[in-house]
């Protein structure tokens, strides 16, 4: 039921048209490993860059790691590397990836950066830009997001 949940949460993501169900499983399982959050509740439509990447300038520490994982996506794609199947273990605090293909080892090095940005970022991370109403809401930045400024890689 948990996973049925996610993927319902996942195919309401525009993200889903860019990338592979199961490289946003993986993330989704990578992030909630290293964080202790549940991806999906926690990081989409945060910010500028967390889900639907719009542009403009990053609005905390959580939003540059968003921000990054773009970076690192667009790298592939200028080594004409697509999202790939991969694998990965968490044991003692480190993400050990695994994939026969190269441009999943990519794949699972971008999500495991992001996941350990997340980590690293939990205390700029605040419960508050959830709440849409409120006026710190980063939900709700996406209306505020410019969509042709954005810094550069």
């Amino acid at each position: 039921m948990k996973n049925y949940i996610l993927i319902l949460t996942l195919l309401s993501s525009c993200a889903i048209v860019v990338h592979g169900i199961h490289e946003l499983i993986q993330f989704a399982n990578m992030v909630q490993q290293v964080t202790g959050n549940i991806a999906i509740l926690t990081y989409i439509n945060y910010g500028c860059y967390c889900g639907i990447v719009l542009g403009g300038t990053p609005r905390d520490a959580t939003d540059w790691c968003c921000f990054r994982l773009s970076c690192c996506y667009a790298r592939m794609e200028q080594r004409k590397c697509k999202m790939a199947n991969y694998d990965f273990t968490y044991k003692n605090k480190n993400v050990i990836c695994s994939s026969k293909n190269p441009c999943g080892m990519q794949t699972c090095e971008c999500h495991k950066t992001a996941a350990y940005c997340f980590r690293d970022s939990k205390t700029s991370y605040d419960i508050f830009k959830l709440r849409p109403l409120h006026p710190k809401a980063y939900r709700a930045y996406l209306l505020k997001c410019s969509l042709t400024k954005r810094p550069s890689c």
